[in-house]
């Protein structure tokens, strides 16, 4: 199949892909392919504090059901994207997402997410998370780990906060895990580890050499107790 968006005579989002569908099983197998052009989608769809001068929203995903069994991967692309949300503004931004998900019985697996940072052609670190939720009791398991997130991700983020204030360097580097149970209750541990830090201010006030701090959390959460 291939279906395409048109927004005047612009083709704003197409999709292409295949579908197969047993009919004596009810197995289906799915596979599809989606661009878009985020200004030209905005345009008759506006977005309360969204702008975007440039950029595209790219997908490749499979989706596959066998039985009780449901699995669903694939790859999301934010590419070239320049505009801004509310006080935050980028440039050439892009960001790479690859997941991977599957349902078996009452059981979701989020088995891997991988997301990768970059600007203006520059790397900005990435961000890895997996983890397990049981669609009956609810307890839920979750991991992630963050690698050479940096001021080119940061910066934007940041500016609004920062005021004259320019953020000139930072390296945050992570992991961490929790643990959600209904009965047994929550548990959560985290390190966290800044370095390089390096904000320059117009009058001079704030140190020129390199900060760093670590950060760790063991805490637990059960019935009316918090342990840190």
């Amino acid at each position: 199949y291939r279906v395409e968006l048109l927004i005047g005579n612009q083709i704003a989002a197409s999709s292409h892909g295949s579908l197969r569908f047993d009919l004596s099983t009810s197995d289906i197998s799915l596979k599809a392919d989606s661009e878009a052009s985020i200004p030209d989608l905005l345009k008759p769809f506006p977005i309360p504090g969204l702008k975007a001068a440039r950029g595209k929203l790219k997908s490749s995903s499979t989706f596959t059901r066998s039985g009780a069994r449901q699995a669903s991967s694939g790859k999301l692309e934010l590419a070239g994207f320049t505009g801004g949300f509310g006080t935050y503004d980028f440039r050439e931004f892009q960001t790479t997402v690859d997941y991977g998900v599957e349902i078996a019985g009452n059981d979701v697996q989020l088995q891997s997410v991988h997301a990768t940072f970059g600007q203006n052609g520059q790397p900005g670190g990435s961000a890895d998370f997996s983890g397990r939720y049981h669609l009956t009791n609810q307890a839920a398991q979750i991991a992630f780990k963050l690698e050479g997130i940096d001021q080119t991700v940061l910066r934007p983020l940041l500016a609004s906060s920062l005021g004259e204030n320019r953020l000139v360097s930072i390296a945050l580097n992570g992991a961490g895990s929790a643990s959600f149970d209904p009965k047994e209750g929550s548990v959560m541990k985290a390190e966290l580890k800044v370095t390089n830090l390096v904000v320059e201010d117009p009058l001079k006030k704030l140190p020129r050499t390199p900060l760093s701090a670590e950060f760790q959390l063991d805490g637990l959460h059960r019935r009316q107790t918090v342990e840190l």
